[in-house]
């Protein structure tokens, strides 16, 4: 079905005959000329890639102190969020210690120009045929430094401290001010030109925030001021969060923070990539972005019990924009709602302490709704994978000679490149045929992938890279009865067969484990996400058309058949009528029931946090425990967090990345 009516074709393709008479000779050759693109293109298919840009400045030493190098590079803007971190997907472009990275962009910007203009033809293995590839600049990504570097614009510490609007420092770090623009930049631009005494064009310089250096980036077609968004990294983990936990620590009391130090002992950190220090108030001082990630995802229930009601309502909104800026999806929808959220924040750091406000990177908050709207999620512009790229950079200038660094680690980059290219499976030439299969094999083992892309042997013998999805890991026994599968509960371990006295309920709809009695256990599975599932881990799962929650207790295979199953006990969501019912950090309730569910292991989708919903029951007792100082075992007295075992009520962390 057509959607318009065939009457309306004539509309639809530009005016018809009879509508010509008003119409110049210039404007008819205009709507009758091809599209450029078509032309460039010869015939050809047409493949348009936008891409990202990418600079940075690192250090070119091993302890990535002094010997400062400026780096670009640039990645592919659609790519798939589990390839657009990887470090074959990330292209080197040019580095060097002598000049900065505005004097080496003159010929990356006429390439890049090149690329958007003219196109570049290549070859498709997929389509099997030449392709013209056009690949306009998206956006620029960068830390807030190098961003108002590339906009000409004078730096945070300027009274004009936004690059992407023009507030001032007398100016309501709650709103936004008046966008700049390109147009608008240009203009500014010749005013300070035009003026006759440098002392002149100093104040206009001052009143515009901006200079008038030479930057061939604004010679590309994108209005740089609307394409360097804000990043998460620089602005959220080492802007807010770095600065209110350091407020916080310096309020604490040494008790409060051996409770804490207690608290992150007892949590459970398998749903996430590492673990907090127990000496986080010791030595947060030295956290990196990987540290604050972590410390924004439990903050809300590690630090509650510490915070005064206007804390309480700043550390909540924060943690509300960190799951909006870490999310997967992101809607034109969601505009208004993180808007009204960073407003609300920046609001609640004003009632609690307004010389907060004096940070920038608090400001730069409230435009990372419309750039999130404008590129997606922040995963699309983040720069942690960038940031890792850095590191094999560096390495392959601390292997170098130090003689022509920037030409060494560019030869390299290039050979590597080169080397990908030809064991890809295709060569340049539509009739060339595909490199051998040994070839291809080689180039795919663990050592050869290392060598290409620095990637450690330890990330490439980890078991999500090796086990499939519901494969079952760490065997316990063979030949087990299912009955006398060992269970661990509140009141304490016991067998299958005797948790019917214990008041808990079997639940299974297959008949393969009703009906077997021997079976090989296993204490861990592979999720969806192939990540790894121990015993006692919180789950969710799918075994119906709605995502259940639970604690997986044991995994076995019936010796009768082949497939892998699961033993979770079940949780219930606790609901006010058809509303659920959530705690003081928005977190929805969870019940512990004594209902163990066999589901298969393929409908497990991935661990999740869940905390136990702590009362006044749930205590800290002194204890003592050994710690090594200088090979000797020297007691040391601690606290360590009881849990009212009575008490089965959890919550369900959202803050939790693979929640959000």
């Amino acid at each position: 079905t057509l959607p318009f009516q065939m009457e309306d074709v004539g509309t639809l393709r530009g005016p018809t005959l009879n509508d010509t008479e008003d119409i110049t000779e210039g404007e008819w050759l205009t709507w009758i000329a091809p599209n450029p693109i078509k032309v460039l293109a010869h015939g050809l298919p047409v493949v348009v890639v936008p891409v990202v840009v990418y600079s940075d400045d690192t250090s070119g030493n091993r302890s990535k102190k002094w010997n400062k190098f400026d780096l670009w590079s640039m990645l592919l803007a659609g790519l798939p969020r589990v390839e657009n971190s990887r470090h074959e997907n990330i292209h080197f472009i040019c580095c060097s210690n002598q000049a900065s990275a505005i004097e080496m962009a003159d010929p990356i910007v006429d390439d890049l120009l090149k690329l958007e203009t003219e196109g570049l033809v290549t070859y498709d293995a997929r389509l099997g045929q030449k392709v013209l590839v056009i690949a306009p600049v998206l956006c620029v990504i960068c830390d807030n430094p190098r961003a108002s570097e590339i906009t000409n614009h004078t730096g945070s510490s300027a009274r004009r401290y936004c690059r992407m609007c023009q507030c001032d420092k007398n100016h309501d770090p709650c709103k936004v001010g008046a966008e700049r623009s390109k147009d608008r930049f240009l203009q500014q631009l010749g005013i300070i030109q035009q003026q006759p005494t440098e002392c002149a064009r100093k104040e206009k310089r001052t009143k515009y925030g901006l200079h008038e250096k030479y930057n061939p980036f604004f010679r590309l077609p994108i209005d740089l001021f609307k394409s360097t968004p804000v990043e998460c990294l620089h602005t959220i983990l080492l802007g807010p969060y770095k600065y209110l936990l350091a407020d916080l620590m310096n309020q604490l009391s040494p008790r409060a923070k051996e409770e804490i130090s207690a608290w992150i002992a007892d949590f459970k950190f398998s749903a996430f990539p590492s673990r907090l220090s127990t000496s986080i108030c010791r030595y947060y001082g030295s956290f990196q972005g990987r540290d604050y990630k972590l410390l924004a995802q439990i903050a809300p229930f590690l630090l509650w019990d510490y915070l005064n009601p206007l804390q309480k309502d700043v550390w909540l909104t924060l943690s509300k924009i960190f799951k909006m800026a870490y999310c997967d999806v992101f809607r034109p929808d969601d505009l208004e709602e993180a808007e009204r959220t960073c407003k609300e924040f920046l609001i609640a750091v004003r009632n609690y302490n307004p010389e907060l406000l004096q940070k920038p990177k608090f400001h730069y908050l409230l435009h990372l709704p419309r750039n999130m709207c404008d590129f997606g999620p922040s995963a699309a512009f983040n720069t942690e994978r960038c940031e890792s790229f850095n590191g094999l950079m560096r390495s392959y200038n601390i292997h170098g000679n130090r003689k022509a660094c920037s030409r060494d680690i560019a030869t390299k980059f290039a050979i590597i490149e080169q080397v990908r290219f030809l064991c890809s499976g295709r060569s340049g030439d539509a009739a060339a045929s595909s490199c051998g299969e040994g070839l291809q094999r080689l180039v795919e083992t663990k050592e050869i992938q290392n060598w290409l892309s620095g990637t450690p042997m330890q990330t490439l013998n980890q078991d999500k890279a090796i086990y499939q999805p519901g494969a079952l890991r760490k065997d316990l026994h063979h030949g087990c009865r299912i009955s006398e599968a060992i269970i661990s509960t509140l009141e304490g371990v016991y067998s299958i067969r005797t948790l019917a006295s214990k008041g808990y309920l079997l639940c299974s709809s297959y008949d393969d484990v009703t009906t077997a009695t021997v079976a090989s256990l296993y204490t861990a599975v592979m999720d969806s996400k192939g990540c790894m599932a121990n015993s006692e881990d919180y789950v969710a799962f799918k075994d119906s058309e709605e995502v259940e929650y639970g604690q997986l207790k044991a995994c076995f295979t019936p010796t009768s058949t082949n497939n892998n199953y699961c033993i979770v006990q079940l949780f219930e969501k606790a609901t006010d009528g058809n509303q659920p019912i959530v705690n003081e950090q928005n977190c929805p309730l969870l019940l512990l029931l004594k209902v163990l569910k066999v589901v298969p292991s393929h409908s497990i989708q991935s661990v999740v946090s869940v905390i136990h919903q702590c009362g006044s029951s749930c205590k800290f007792e002194a204890c003592k425990y050994s710690r090594k100082v200088e090979r000797e075992d020297v007691q040391i007295d601690g606290l360590i967090l009881k849990h009212d075992l009575t008490n089965t009520m959890f919550c369900l962390n959202i803050y939790c990345m693979k929640c959000v």
